[in-house]
């Protein structure tokens, strides 16, 4: 179980590294306007603060049409932290948010304050996590030394994205989710549901966690012969999960006759099944175009054809005929039921067509698992060190620890079979990685000074 002290020493320690990570994270900032996908993510929390609405429309002048392209987690956080509370927010134009021109870095910039807090509250977690396993200060600040490296070295704190927010609650979730397991407890189960459903509410594909969640708490409690707490924990998840998501998919279904929480999935099935096509020269040369520093190679040395496709940029390639595939089969349609109606007939076709050509399917998801592996440049350590750590677990037969990273699995996996699995999809597990890295190097140098102390002995 994971009791966190709460000495004073402990808390001078948390306090001063979360100072630290605040410090190193502001150290990093740039002037910056709000651009890409952040663009609708920020809007959502801009018409929701100003019309009342929520909507991805970058452009609203007036009250926009309501949609649910993206989810609207992030938006209520942007609202809340920052379009509801600083004066003068609402009164810009949201063009003012993404325009180089005339740029709001005042409240860009306290936007992407809230985002460093979101981050720096992860790395107070992880140690938490990590001190309760070692005792140790040193090995409970390795996680925070990771994130900010790993900013340093690939930013996530760029304005209006939801990587800080997904990543602090999927640890929260794996952390509550693990305590429903390990102590049977009603009230975890309830707030492992509620984190859960927040952070579905702010990366969609984590909804669809809530069955094989549900199931595997429910054996998992089952198997320590505790009927009436696995059926009540069980329960108390479902139903933590379906209070907030709820009210979300019932709005969706009002409004549009649709109960999913966002509508990026069929563009992200979509896509998947663009890069299905890849020849087998393409398939090859993928492993070495989508591992860290071998890309330029790649361009340099390998033959344009295998791997020109995979450039995101190409207006030709796999990615960039998304967009138009979607318009042409159900993008023109005006009314708003039928659109959403067209939208999920489309969505069944596609996935069909991984049933229909599953061996190719299957083989791309072996290099979109590879592809996977390097969210974070520090990967290349911790992924081997989390392997150890497993080995350590089942070693000792302590597989009650394995429900800590159930989530984690889930997260990469299912970006591995159903996506094309860009780096920053994997990033939630990047605190997982960490706290086990750290951990698993702790007991390594305990039992190499207690080996030294043996032969002195």
């Amino acid at each position: 179980m994971f009791m966190f002290a709460r000495s004073s020493r402990n808390l001078i320690f948390y306090g001063l590294l979360f100072l630290a990570v605040m410090i190193a994270l502001d150290l990093k900032w740039q002037p910056r306007v709000i651009e890409s996908d952040a663009l609708n993510y920020t809007a959502m929390g801009y018409n929701w603060a100003k019309f009342g609405v929520f909507s991805s429309d970058i452009n609203a002048d007036s009250t926009p049409e309501p949609s649910f392209k993206r989810e609207p987690g992030y938006g209520v956080f942007a609202a809340l932290t920052t379009f509801y509370v600083l004066p003068g927010a609402l009164e810009k134009s949201f063009t003012c948010y993404h325009s180089l021109e005339n740029p709001c870095y005042e409240y860009i910039r306290a936007l992407e304050r809230w985002q460093n807090v979101l981050i720096a509250l992860t790395a107070l977690l992880s140690a938490m996590v990590v001190f309760h396993f070692t005792g140790h200060y040193g090995w409970a600040t390795l996680p925070a030394v990771l994130y900010v490296a790993n900013i340093y070295l690939w930013d996530i704190t760029v304005p209006g994205m939801t990587e800080p927010l997904a990543i602090l609650l999927t640890l929260a979730a794996s952390i509550f989710y693990y305590q429903a397991f390990q102590k049977k407890s009603i009230t975890y189960g309830l707030i492992a549901g509620i984190t859960l459903s927040m952070l579905a509410l702010t990366k969609a594909v984590f909804g669809y966690f809530v069955y094989p969640g549900a199931l595997i708490l429910l054996i998992g409690v089952l198997l320590y012969k505790h009927y009436r707490q696995a059926i009540l924990v069980t329960v108390a998840f479902i139903i933590g999960f379906s209070a907030l998501t709820g009210l979300w998919m019932h709005r969706n279904e009002t409004m549009f006759g649709s109960q999913a929480l966002a509508q990026r999935d069929t563009s992200t099935l979509l896509i998947r099944v663009q890069y299905n096509k890849m020849s087998w020269d393409e398939y090859w040369t993928a492993y070495l175009y989508w591992t860290p520093f071998v890309k330029n190679l790649v361009v340099q040395y390998v033959d344009e054809k295998n791997w020109k496709n995979l450039d995101r940029k190409n207006p030709q390639g796999y990615l960039q005929q998304v967009e138009k595939i979607m318009k042409q089969s159900y993008g023109y349609i005006e009314d708003r039921a039928e659109r959403e109606k067209a939208r999920q007939q489309f969505k069944q076709e596609l996935i069909k067509s991984f049933v229909q050509d599953w061996p190719k399917h299957m083989a791309t998801t072996l290099a979109f698992s590879w592809r996977g592996l390097f969210s974070d440049y520090t990967n290349i350590v911790t992924w081997p060190l989390m392997l150890v750590g497993l080995f350590l677990i089942l070693r000792q037969r302590q597989y009650h620890f394995l429900m800590f990273f159930v989530l984690a699995a889930y997260c990469f996996s299912v970006h591995a079979v159903f996506t094309h699995n860009i780096p920053r999809y994997n990033k939630p597990i990047g605190p997982m990685l960490a706290i086990t890295s750290a951990i698993v190097l702790h007991r390594l140098t305990q039992k190499e000074s207690q080996g030294k102390g043996e032969k002195k002995a």
